[in-house]
């Protein structure tokens, strides 16, 4: 779709639903209840990027600060994008940062569906894309990860399970790592989004500097 018709277009109501309400985290107990049992919390996962070179990536036309659009410090009133690189367009798309990525319609509704809390979103222009995209921002939150005395390559990953807020997509103070619950994990997994990979913090390999 060329560039003048799209921006012709009108704004997606699914990208602005979370402007309004973002999914936040309410009371809840020490379990997730679903159809078929009962999940212990736990059960932490760290999001991360394995992109493909036939995966599209975006780059923002404007300068702009990515650790404050993850996070949500920063929520454009319309963030403008264009192709890089790539050209497989999946329901999850990155831009060209560490941390920061759009969302499909087909995932916005999961993840509403679903009712995970933590996340919302912003509205997008991207040339020359037939699908609509919208932002994706974490407002979810814990302490800052418990790190070993010493220095070095570390297996598994701490955090101080009473800090957390309980929402479903958080990230750890002094971090930009996203984390997610087990019941986010099942959603994420369900949309097989093969530039994603999705692993316990209990087998996550960091180096605690």
């Amino acid at each position: 779709m060329a560039s003048e018709s799209h921006a012709s277009t009108p704004l997606p109501t699914f990208a602005t639903a979370n402007l309004v309400e973002p999914q936040r985290a309410k009371d809840r107990h020490w379990h997730y209840t679903n159809t078929l049992d009962i999940i212990p919390m736990k059960d932490f996962f760290s999001l991360n990027f394995n992109t493909r070179k036939v995966d599209l990536l975006l780059k923002v036309t404007k300068p702009y600060d990515p650790n404050s659009l993850i996070n949500g410090e920063y929520s454009p009133t319309l963030l403008e994008l264009k192709k890089s690189q790539g050209r497989y367009e999946a329901d999850m798309i990155r831009l060209q940062d560490t941390f920061n990525f759009v969302i499909s319609e087909n995932m916005y509704s999961e993840l509403k569906q679903a009712r995970l809390t933590g996340w919302k979103t912003y509205i997008t222009k991207i040339d020359s894309l037939e699908k609509e995209y919208c932002g994706f921002q974490v407002f979810g939150k814990c302490g800052p990860p418990i790190r070993p005395n010493k220095p070095g390559f570390v297996k598994g990953y701490q955090i101080d399970f009473d800090s957390w807020d309980k929402n479903d997509f958080f990230i750890p103070e002094t971090t930009l790592s996203i984390l997610c619950s087990f019941k986010a994990k099942t959603i994420l997994d369900k949309l097989n989004l093969p530039s994603l990979e999705i692993t316990n913090i209990k087998d996550l390999e960091w180096y605690n500097a």
